[in-house]
């Protein structure tokens, strides 16, 4: 409904613009805002029982995986579309994918965890990304079947790594500059 009605507010205020209309009756209607909505991450527990979940549909251990991989890596959907072995580089004897985000052009340094590597051997370094609503769609059903306690989307992967990160003692600073993030506001 709010997306609607910002639809129509933007068509009332073009057509004001544009003379079409002598006032905009839309002109001063605010909606009221919506209270934060609360982040939701994966715990580790619940991230080892997706790995070891038994899925015998080929389709939903394909969504299994990139979500691992997205849980692994933090890397964001757009992005991940993008994957590719070109893009992995070591330093210090660690391997670290490299890349500019395609949302906000900045750049992102994400960790190659082994997890993440046998992800991506699994599929020759060819992730079968499938279109964001039906990847989220899937993840849904994949979660009911496996009894998962947490919704599962594309977002609640890329929160995951960073929660996990968090756990683990990394700083705010680094964990934003590992997920490309233009701020280390948008990461809090």
């Amino acid at each position: 409904l709010r997306k609607r009605i910002g639809y129509i507010k933007r068509v009332l205020k073009y057509a004001h613009a544009r003379g079409y209309i002598k006032n905009n009756p839309a002109e001063l209607f605010r909606l009221p805002k919506l209270p934060r909505a609360e982040i939701i991450s994966i715990t580790c527990e619940e991230l080892e029982r997706i790995c070891k979940a038994k899925l015998f549909i080929p389709r939903l251990e394909r969504v299994r995986d990139i979500f691992l991989f997205q849980c692994y890596t933090g890397m964001a959907y757009a992005d991940l579309k993008l994957f590719r072995k070109e893009i992995i580089n070591v330093r210090d004897g660690k391997r670290f994918i490299f890349g500019l985000r395609l949302k906000t052009d900045a750049v992102y340094i994400l960790p190659f965890t082994l997890e993440a590597v046998a992800i991506a051997e699994k599929y020759n370094y060819n992730l079968p990304v499938p279109s964001n609503s039906e990847y989220n769609r899937l993840l849904k059903m994949g979660g009911e079947r496996a009894r998962g306690e947490t919704k599962r989307t594309t977002h609640v992967a890329r929160r995951t790594v960073g929660q996990v990160r968090f756990d683990r003692g990394v700083s705010i600073e680094t964990v934003s500059s590992m997920m490309g993030h233009k701020s280390t506001s948008i990461t809090e």
